[in-house]
């Protein structure tokens, strides 16, 4: 049997337990002031969270700690990835709220299967072929959204194609 990683116990254990039980989340973020959570067919949501900056500080420094690894002044970001999570954080020393340091972080949340292959929604009115045949032709994508949505960044399912075809997202 495999032993249960001590990093994943402990975020599944954390203020984030709740959120991270959610099925349609798969990103969870701190800017530095307030909480939010991202899901491929809910968009971007901000959570009741009221945890204080040192609280964050002192999850974060646990994270880096379990997972042997540097958090300071002096390495100000803090990249880990464990179980089905991916964790990149900035310390005091990068994040700024309203003139004040605080501590910022993205947690990614990798969930079974691919919205892309399985919800016929993600991709609409024969998107997902234009996309195929896209790809299939190494040609570039342009990824837009209408104005005033959120669209901080791709959701976790959807692939990166800048480095291999020359383009953006």
């Amino acid at each position: 049997m495999e032993e249960e990683n001590p990093l994943v116990r402990f975020v599944e254990s954390s203020f984030l337990a709740e959120v991270l039980r959610r099925e349609d989340v798969n990103d969870v973020s701190f800017n530095g002031e307030a909480f939010f959570a991202e899901g491929s067919s809910t968009g971007r949501e901000r959570l009741p969270l009221e945890e204080s900056k040192e609280e964050v500080g002192s999850f974060l420094r646990q994270i880096a700690n379990l997972s042997e690894r540097q958090f300071s002044y002096l390495s100000p970001i803090l990249d880990v990835s464990f179980g089905r999570y991916r964790l990149c954080a900035c310390f005091l020393s990068l994040t700024r709220v309203k003139d004040q340091k605080s501590y910022s972080f993205s947690l990614r949340v990798e969930r079974p299967g691919s919205a892309v292959e399985e919800d016929p929604s993600f991709f609409p009115k024969g998107s997902r072929e234009i996309l195929l045949e896209a790809l299939k032709r190494s040609e570039s994508i342009v990824i837009g959204a209408e104005t005033k949505i959120s669209f901080a960044s791709p959701p976790s399912c959807v692939p990166r194609f800048g480095d291999r075809f020359g383009g953006g997202a």
